[in-house]
């Protein structure tokens, strides 16, 4: 990850067709930006991701944020990051902008509903805020003090390699074939020379 203690952009990465994606940015430029900016009038929002739609470009500002809609590799914006915020407040399945954004290298803030159902724990791996106060407030902290939040960095990212890896998940995979070989009629239907 680039590190550049000057830059304070907070970013946002989502399908933006999604509507808790659409929510989780508009409320980031209109709710939680005015807060950060308070205490880091420097502070910018990128809003990236597919089909931002007429209202999500309105608040396209760059003293408060950029709506820059897709970009061929997240991984440049996320490595600009000084935090990586995902306030959403609703949706289900996995969250792999989560995952996505821990794996960067930068402090995540995030809501209960962003974080569920991952193998995360916060305080361990990200910072855990739900109201719009709560969110400005976490990433008012990471913008304040970036070297605090390095070990928690740390730990995310190893925690994602762990849990959420190929190659920790194919090991994963390796032990199930090899217990489901080893069941008596498909044991002898792969054995050389059998032809059943």
């Amino acid at each position: 990850p680039i590190s550049n203690p000057d830059n304070h952009n907070i970013v946002y990465i989502g399908n933006l067709a999604y509507w808790p994606n659409h929510d989780a940015a508009i409320r980031l430029l209109r709710s939680i930006m005015p807060r950060v900016q308070s205490s880091f009038p420097s502070a910018r929002a990128w809003i990236v991701g597919d089909r931002p739609n007429r209202e999500l470009m309105t608040f396209s500002d760059p003293n408060v944020g950029i709506v820059s809609g897709p970009v061929d590799d997240v991984r440049s914006v996320l490595w600009q990051a000084s935090v990586v915020c995902i306030p959403l407040r609703a949706g289900s399945g996995t969250k792999y902008k989560v995952l996505e954004a821990l794996s960067s290298g930068k402090p995540v803030v995030c809501t209960s509903i962003a974080a569920e159902g991952l193998h995360i724990q916060p305080g361990d791996h990200y910072l855990l805020a739900d109201s719009d106060e709560e969110i400005a407030d976490a990433c008012i902290r990471v913008l304040r003090n970036p070297e605090g939040y390095q070990d928690m960095v740390r730990r995310a990212r190893k925690q994602i390699e762990q849990y959420y890896s190929w190659e920790g998940n194919l090991k994963k995979m390796d032990l199930w074939l090899e217990g489901i070989r080893q069941l008596p009629g498909i044991r002898n239907s792969i054995e050389p020379g059998n032809s059943d």
